[in-house]
C-alpha cells in the first residue's frame, strides 16, 4: 500500500450504473481499491467501537479515500459496506489470535497486538468475556457453517462479471430467448414438477 501513499497521479476509479467499481483491463486497480480499503479501517478505526454504526465521522474515511483515488460520490455506498466487511474482519481476526488463541487474560495481555493501546485491548477482553456477546457469537458461528452457497465468481467481483461492463456486453442474451420456454419445463397452471428446484 505504500505506493498508494506516495504515487503523484491518483488513478481513477470508475464505477458501475450501481455504484460498484469495475474495469476494462485493470483489475489490480480494482483488487488494490479494495484492500487500501481494508488499511484505512485497521490504521483509523478504533477497535472498541462495537459496531460499524458506532465508528463516528464516516465522512473523514471517505475524504481520505478521494484523496487517494479519483471516485464520484456515488461510490461512497461501495466504500462503506466493504470498509463494515473489512472492519467485521478485522476484528474476527484479532479475536481468533489473540483471545481464543490463549486460555488466560494473562496470557491474552503477553500477547496483546503492539499496535493496539493496553487500554483497548483490555476494552476488548471484558467485551468478549460477556456471557451475552459470547451466546451471541456461538449463535452467529452455528448459522454460518450451515451456509452452504458462497461467493463462486472467482477473484472477479459480481459487477466486474456483470454483461453491462463493456467488455462483456458481446455476452448479452437476446430478452425475447429468454421468455421461450425450454421443451419439459413446468407451465403456468401445470403443477407436474411443482418444487424440483428448490434446493
Amino acid at each position: 500500500m505504500d505506493r498508494v501513499h506516495t504515487r503523484a497521479k491518483k488513478p481513477e476509479i470508475r464505477l458501475s450504473e450501481n455504484g460498484k467499481p469495475i474495469s476494462d483491463d485493470d483489475d489490480h486497480l480494482i483488487s488494490e481499491f479494495s484492500n487500501f480499503l481494508g488499511t484505512v479501517v485497521r490504521d483509523f478505526v478504533s477497535l472498541t467501537c462495537r459496531s460499524w454504526t458506532e465508528v463516528p465521522e464516516k465522512n473523514i474515511l471517505w475524504q481520505f479515500v478521494k484523496d487517494k483515488y479519483i471516485i464520484e460520490e456515488e461510490g461512497y455506498d461501495y466504500a462503506m459496506t466493504t470498509m463494515c466487511d473489512q472492519f467485521r474482519a478485522h476484528k474476527a481476526t484479532i479475536k481468533k489470535d489473540h483471545y481464543i488463541k490463549y486460555p488466560t487474560n494473562v496470557k491474552r495481555l503477553q500477547n496483546r497486538p503492539r499496535n493496539i493501546p493496553l487500554s483497548d485491548f483490555k476494552i476488548f477482553l471484558n467485551y468478549w468475556a460477556d456471557e451475552n456477546v459470547q451466546e451471541r457469537s456461538r449463535k452467529n458461528t452455528e448459522a454460518r457453517s450451515k451456509i452452504t452457497e458462497t461467493h463462486t465468481a472467482g477473484p472477479r467481483s459480481f459487477t466486474q462479471n456483470h454483461p453491462q461492463n463493456e467488455k462483456c456486453s458481446e455476452l448479452k442474451v437476446d430478452i425475447e430467448e429468454l421468455s421461450v420456454a425450454p421443451p419439459n419445463s413446468v407451465q403456468d397452471g401445470d403443477a407436474s414438477g411443482a418444487g424440483n428446484d428448490t434446493p
